[in-house]
């Protein structure tokens, strides 16, 4: 199988995404070193626009895009896992149309 970089470019503006994302929620919910916890989500976040911007070169908008919402699912899961949120069964159906919007994208 031929290994393709714009690959590697999408999953890591993906990856950067919800990284920065949880350490937003880290820097407000902890009490100490606050500031390191926003000084990585911002690199976080700008690491991803760097990334999307990358892939933005190989793919078209509308699929970027959409594949781009994977990140919502994932950080919904890692939130309910890492700080016990709750979603409810209404917000899992949501989080399944998005997941199934995605699929239909790709089709």
């Amino acid at each position: 199988m031929d290994f393709k970089i714009e690959y590697l470019y999408f999953l890591l503006a993906i990856l950067a995404n919800v990284g920065a994302g949880l350490f937003v929620k880290f820097s407000v919910i902890t009490k100490i070193k606050k500031q390191y916890f926003t000084l990585a989500a911002i690199v976080l976040y700008v690491l991803g626009f760097i990334f999307y911007m990358l892939v933005l070169q190989y793919f078209p908008l509308y699929l970027v895009q959409s594949i781009n919402a994977l990140q919502f699912i994932i950080l919904i899961v890692l939130a309910t896992w890492l700080f016990n949120d709750k979603i409810n069964t209404l917000q899992w159906f949501g989080i399944g149309a998005i997941f199934s919007g995605i699929l239909l994208v790709l089709i």
